[in-house]
């Protein structure tokens, strides 16, 4: 999502934790609801739209603001790092707090999220600024749920963004010259021009 962003013109929004990919929180149940919008209106929705008590909870799992208001993923502490170890944070801790978080991902070095951000950030604010904020036209060469390749042109000339969605290795039809950005950087090897590996995110000519 942030390759689409920093991509295409607009202003770029990097939420907290979004920069070494943050997870949301994990919620279960009502007790794990902070917004309290959801019970106010829990009665007077379910009864309006014919819903059961677990259909409104499920509706909730998708459109509660509360998925997005965890408290940042510092480090795998008690509190994240967010805050002492003995003072209980108004908001929850992201469900994967232990494992992905500022500290883990950046001591990764090249496969860290963080620093893919970084350089995509770079790519946009300097050699690339003309192409990503004042491109001439944008042409969709495949967009669905699964994927999505675009053009950007610019003085007749083309940048490509390639981008799979999905775990899973996706069917593609492109023609790779030049890499100048991708999250499989390291392993340019398995980048081709027929297939997009899992999560793939690639910006070449």
């Amino acid at each position: 999502m942030t390759t689409l962003l920093m991509t295409t013109k607009g202003i770029p929004f990097i939420y907290q934790g979004e920069e070494f990919g943050m997870s949301p929180l994990a919620i279960n149940s009502y007790d794990d609801f902070v917004d309290q919008q959801i019970f106010r209106k829990k009665e007077e929705f379910m009864k309006n739209n014919d819903y059961t008590d677990q259909e409104y909870f499920q509706a909730n799992l998708t459109g509660s603001r509360d998925l997005s208001r965890s408290i940042m993923s510092w480090n795998d502490s008690k509190n994240a790092g967010f805050t002492n170890d003995n003072v209980k944070p108004y908001y929850k801790k992201s469900k994967d707090f232990e494992t992905i978080n500022a500290e883990s991902d950046i001591s990764k070095n090249k496969k860290s999220i963080f620093l893919y951000t970084k350089k995509l950030i770079d790519l946009r604010k300097n050699k690339y600024k003309d192409w990503f904020c004042d491109f001439d036209s944008i042409e969709i060469i495949i967009l669905d749920s699964k994927k999505t390749i675009y053009s950007l042109i610019k003085n007749n000339k083309n940048i490509y963004v390639s981008i799979n969605w999905t775990n899973e290795e996706q069917k593609c039809k492109r023609d790779i010259k030049n890499i100048l950005l991708s999250n499989y950087e390291d392993d340019k090897e398995k980048i081709n021009n027929e297939i997009l590996k899992p999560f793939e995110a690639t910006i070449y000519e």
